[in-house]
């Protein structure tokens, strides 16, 4: 065997050594850091883009079966049912500032661990995202209910604190008990 034999050989043996290292990271499944992972709802309610903490979500549907029940709060849409249980459904365009009225929402999610449903107009997708792609809420993005935002394929969307929502409607009820006498 020549020297330019010898080389290659060994060049082959190296292509085959390359060859099979890329085919095997096709093989293996990618190993990745899920743990500042986190999942989003993208919405769209009135004239304004949010998301919604996955985990603050029971569930997800067109809203339809909605039983209108006769209120002055303009942000309660009526009843719904979902899973057995009957909730109060609630505007989230109104609560959130950003329209209202006029067309009545397509979606609505139950809150996890609670009877309560906010609807909104537009169910655009769900991502995941890192703890990178969250950002303080400032100036006028800085609501009552959206105190961060969320860095979503180039757009910055208020995230919707569903608990904060639920607390405010409960002592919101509470009031309206104890002014009636209840």
């Amino acid at each position: 065997m020549t020297r330019s034999d010898d080389g290659d050989t060994a060049t082959l043996a190296r292509a085959q050594q390359w060859r099979e290292a890329f085919d095997e990271a096709f093989v293996r499944a990618p190993v990745e850091d899920s743990s500042d992972m986190h999942d989003y709802l993208a919405i769209r309610a009135g004239s304004g883009s949010y998301a919604l903490r996955l985990d603050e979500v029971g569930g997800l549907q067109t809203l339809g079966g909605l039983t209108p029940c006769p209120t002055r709060r303009a942000e309660l849409l009526g009843l719904c049912s979902f899973r057995a249980t009957v909730m109060p459904v609630y505007d989230l365009r109104v609560l959130l500032g950003s329209g209202g009225g006029g067309e009545a929402p397509a979606w609505w999610v139950a809150v996890n661990g609670a009877p309560l449903g906010l609807a909104f107009d537009v169910f655009e997708r769900h991502v995941r995202l890192p703890d990178s792609a969250i950002a303080k809420a400032r100036g006028a993005d800085a609501r009552l209910y959206t105190g961060e935002t969320l860095r979503c394929e180039g757009q910055l969307r208020p995230i919707v604190s569903i608990q904060s929502i639920l607390l405010n409607i409960r002592e919101a009820v509470q009031q309206a008990a104890q002014a009636a006498g209840a």
